[in-house]
């Protein structure tokens, strides 16, 4: 975990700090409205690499289930809900059914993990910071008299 943990605070700069910093410096825009568009993107491609596409890849393999039952369930196990009212593989007679259950479970787990190394806590700007504690150093000094 702690492996994981560097790997994704390393790429963290790469993906996001880098590439706005060289998209102000092409095109000029403010930082404010790329970080935006550059959300919009992350969004994108979350939405479509852990719940469009494999909701796409469950509905094919499930026979029972439509499109909107795959993607339930995507949402529904990759929030750690996990009702229990989809479950993968409990169809008789599906092809490769073990190994089809052990590469779903894997699947879950490997889009879990790196989620809470992927949360950041925001820290206020410095300027904050010092407004703060000048504030509380006027607030100390108030109380002194």
């Amino acid at each position: 975990m702690l492996v994981l943990t560097a790997t994704v605070q390393r790429l963290m700069g790469v993906i996001t700090t880098r590439p706005l910093e060289a998209l102000a410096l092409r095109w000029g825009h403010g930082r404010q409205a790329l970080a935006r568009g550059h959300f919009l993107l992350l969004l994108l491609t979350v939405l479509v690499a852990f719940f469009l596409v494999p909701a796409a890849i469950f509905d094919s393999l499930e026979e029972t289930w439509s499109f909107l039952d795959a993607f339930y369930f995507c949402f529904i196990s990759l929030c750690t809900i996990g009702l229990g009212d989809y479950v993968p593989g409990e169809q008789r007679g599906q092809r490769l059914r073990p190994l089809y259950k052990v590469s779903v479970k894997l699947g879950a787990v490997g889009q879990v993990l790196p989620s809470p190394v992927l949360i950041r806590q925001p820290q206020p700007p410095r300027a904050h910071r010092a407004v703060a504690g000048g504030a509380q150093h006027i607030a100390e000094s108030l109380e002194v008299i």
